[in-house]
């Protein structure tokens, strides 16, 4: 008997309208799709690219990095920089150090060997 008067109780309570979001006007729309459209365009010569080339002007120094294709070598990894110079030792090295990214051309050797889109 108290479920059914809850319920009663329930639907018989004052109702709410419910919120009603108007549409979106012309304006609004035009500056969505300009914005959309301002921020796609820095990207559409990608589209184009023929990514078979490799990477731009990184791929030479990639390819040297022994960290990239060789067995995996921690100690070395965290040692050498960016290019797989060692940053402690030798003569010239601008210590980029860059574990992570080395590790993610790492990976992606491992997925396409050194083609660009790999």
């Amino acid at each position: 008997r108290i479920a059914q008067q809850l319920v009663k109780l329930s639907n018989d309570g004052p109702k709410k309208p419910s919120p009603q979001v108007p549409p979106p006007s012309w304006l609004q729309l035009a500056v969505a799709v300009l914005l959309t459209l301002a921020a796609a365009a820095p990207w559409l010569p990608a589209l184009r690219y023929d990514f078979s080339g490799g990477f731009f002007m990184d791929d030479a120094m990639i390819k040297k990095n022994p960290n990239v294709y060789e067995e995996l070598n921690w100690q070395r990894l965290f040692r050498t920089d960016y290019w797989g110079l060692d940053m402690f030792e030798g003569d010239w090295t601008h210590k980029s150090f860059r574990p992570l990214t080395v590790l993610t051309f790492r990976w992606n050797h491992a997925v396409g060997s050194f083609e660009g889109s790999g």
